[in-house]
C-alpha cells in the first residue's frame, strides 16, 4: 500500500533543515494537502505562518534542489500581555 505522505528523506538524500522563507507558503500547503492527514488551511494562512512563526518552525529541504519536502510548525505564546 503506498504511503500518503511525501517521499521519505532517503529518496531525496540527506535533507537540510532550515527556517521557512517567503517562497515556501504554496509548497507547504501542497505538502499538507498531499499528506491527507493534516488539516488543510487557506493559502493565506501558510503565508502568514512562514512569516510569523519562522523562528519556531522548521522546513526540511532537498539537499540539491532546496525544495521543501517536509515541515514542522511551532508557536510560542506571546510573553507580553498586550500583543499588537
Amino acid at each position: 500500500m503506498p504511503s500518503s505522505f511525501p517521499a521519505s528523506p532517503a529518496r531525496h538524500g540527506s535533507p537540510v533543515i532550515d527556517r521557512p522563507n517567503g517562497d515556501d507558503g504554496p509548497t507547504l500547503r501542497r505538502l499538507a494537502h498531499d499528506s491527507r492527514v493534516l488539516d488543510l488551511k487557506s493559502p493565506y494562512s501558510y503565508l502568514l505562518w512562514r512569516r510569523d512563526f519562522a523562528e519556531t518552525s522548521a522546513v526540511a529541504r532537498h539537499e540539491r534542489t532546496g525544495e521543501a519536502i517536509a515541515f514542522i510548525t511551532g508557536c510560542l505564546p506571546p510573553t507580553r500581555a498586550q500583543t499588537p
